[in-house]
């Protein structure tokens, strides 16, 4: 919990919609065929990434400046540390103190279950006894701490009061991962409207686009007829009632149990997000975007997790079921090539949307 509060402002700037999208690792060199001051027409006829020339620093760092305005080396050095870099900042104390008694809350059930094993449930025909599918437990037996977890708890609370005390007086007592400058300016980065920053679809780079590039890539992959349509109103009320109405079926006839269904159904869904990614691996200094739909806490968020649970075991037994690369791998060693065969591959498009 204190963790995600260090990094809130840094994915106020760098994340999409509070979730991680960054990494560390650079991407290594200058990409071929674009301008440099060696190179001032890149071999290839292409134009700049941002107007003028490219920065070779900032992209040896894996930065994208799509912008028509040149990083400072403050803000290179910054944003080369990557999108999941989080800044030290001042403990929380009551976060500090809930995630003490979340610890002593688990501590709590381990010893419980150590002293009552519970009965294992096969479950009727059709019931389901897989513990993921259900609301998160508040169980908090306080009867089966026992002497010696009182004890540690009256400790670790003591130690705490003494450390709360001690950060009042002393304000300095968070060392920095950030000097002076550094955090002015991420603070800068932060209050820009104008830039938006993004992980790269793919090689690891971090792409920095105008709003207005950003609006219109995402306004162009929204205003394809094929794939989107306008709504006239929001259809959640009513798709939540269907949800509603087949979850009751399935509980009727036993297939789902009464916890199953307390979380399959969510009551408050919230509407999916979109956002994208901009695929710098196809084109500069325009590339196209992979839109992505989060759905985190929508409606069928949880009723998807648990079909696609139950469709694993169909899927893995399918003769052309690849897991995932090291098993495409150990499958083509095995092949006799024959002079008669072509290797050939196929384009998902807008995998996750």
């Amino acid at each position: 919990e204190t963790e995600r509060t260090q990094r809130k402002d840094y994915h106020q700037l760098f994340s999409a919609q509070g979730r991680d999208l960054g990494t560390s690792q650079p991407f290594c060199n200058p990409m071929p065929g674009f301008p440099s001051k060696e190179n001032p027409d890149g071999g290839l006829g292409t134009t700049s990434l941002n107007g003028g020339l490219i920065n070779e620093k900032e992209l040896s760092k894996g930065i994208f400046n799509l912008t028509p305005t040149p990083l400072s080396d403050e803000e290179i050095n910054l944003l080369s540390r990557g999108l999941k870099f989080a800044p030290n900042r001042r403990a929380n104390n009551f976060e500090l103190y809930i995630d003490l008694k979340k610890f002593i809350r688990s501590l709590t059930i381990k010893r419980h279950f150590l002293l009552h094993p519970p009965e294992i449930k096969t479950g009727g025909e059709g019931i389901d006894v897989d513990y993921r599918f259900r609301p998160k437990s508040h169980f908090f037996p306080t009867h089966s701490k026992g002497p010696f977890l009182e004890t540690f708890e009256h400790l670790v609370d003591q130690q705490f009061q003494n450390m709360m005390k001690g950060t009042n007086r002393n304000k300095k007592n968070c060392f920095p991962n950030l000097n002076k400058k550094e955090e002015n300016t991420l603070k800068r980065l932060i209050e820009r409207d104008d830039v938006i920053i993004r992980e790269a679809d793919k090689g690891g780079g971090i792409v920095l686009m105008t709003t207005t590039y950003y609006l219109q890539e995402a306004a162009h992959i929204l205003g394809d007829k094929d794939t989107y349509s306008v709504l006239k109103c929001d259809p959640t009320s009513r798709f939540n009632v269907e949800l509603q109405t087949i979850l009751n079926r399935a509980k009727e006839r036993g297939t789902i149990s009464q916890k199953n269904y307390d979380f399959l159904y969510q009551k408050t869904p919230i509407i999916p997000i979109f956002y994208f990614l901009p695929k710098t691996h196809k084109r500069l200094p325009n590339p196209p975007g992979r839109p992505i739909i989060s759905g985190i806490n929508s409606l069928t968020a949880n009723l998807s997790a648990y079909v696609d649970s139950r469709l694993q075991k169909y899927a893995q037994g399918a003769p052309s079921y690849v897991k995932d690369t090291k098993s495409f791998l150990q499958e083509v060693e095995n092949i006799e090539w024959d002079p008669e065969y072509s290797w050939a591959t196929l384009d998902v498009t807008s995998l996750y949307s």
